[in-house]
C-alpha cells in the first residue's frame, strides 16, 4: 500500500501544546467532570506499560501517579462515558477535541470522527450534518485545540 492509499488520521498533538507555550494538561483537565476535577493531584495507582530488559516484551507495572496526571486516561475512564460529555449544541471542533479525549487519542480517520460525533451528539436526529470535507476544512484550520493529522514514518 502507497501513501496515497493511507487514509490521514488525527490526534491531539500534544507536543504542539509546547510549541505554543501553553499546557495540553490544564486544557485538558478543564474539561472533566466535577467529581474528576475534585481527584486532581490525589494519589492513584495506574498500570504504566515498561520494556523488560531480560525479555525485551512489554509488560505492565502498577505506580502511583497524582490523579489526572494522565487527562486521557480520566477522561476515557469517567467523564467521557457520560452523556454530557458531548452533546449537539457542542461547538463542533470542541467536540472533535473531547472526542479525541474521551478515546484516548486513537488516531482516526475524518470518516471515524464523523461517525463518533454522530454516536456520541446525536448530530444525524439534531439536523447537523458534519461530513469529512467539512471536518477536514476545520481541523486543518485549527488554532485552538492541537488537533493534527499523525504524521507517517518514512520509509527506510
Amino acid at each position: 500500500m502507497d501513501a496515497e492509499q493511507i487514509e490521514t488520521r488525527y490526534h491531539i498533538d500534544t507536543d504542539w501544546y509546547r510549541q505554543q507555550g501553553k499546557s495540553f494538561e490544564v486544557m485538558a483537565q478543564s474539561r472533566m467532570c466535577a467529581s474528576c476535577k475534585k481527584k486532581l493531584g490525589t494519589e492513584t495507582e495506574e498500570r504504566v506499560p515498561s520494556m523488560d530488559q531480560k525479555s525485551g516484551r512489554v509488560v505492565f507495572q502498577v505506580q502511583k501517579v497524582p490523579y489526572g496526571s494522565n487527562p486521557f486516561v480520566a477522561v476515557r475512564d469517567c467523564c467521557g462515558k457520560k452523556k454530557e460529555f458531548i452533546s449537539a449544541s457542542t461547538p463542533v471542533l470542541e467536540a472533535v477535541f473531547r472526542l479525541f479525549l474521551a478515546n484516548a487519542n486513537q488516531p482516526l480517520t475524518l470518516d471515524d470522527v464523523q461517525q463518533k460525533l454522530e454516536e456520541a451528539a446525536g448530530y444525524a436526529q439534531t439536523g447537523h450534518h458534519v461530513g469529512p470535507d467539512l471536518l477536514r476544512r476545520l481541523l486543518d484550520h485549527d488554532r485552538q485545540y492541537g488537533i493534527r493529522p499523525m504524521a507517517l514514518p518514512t520509509a527506510v
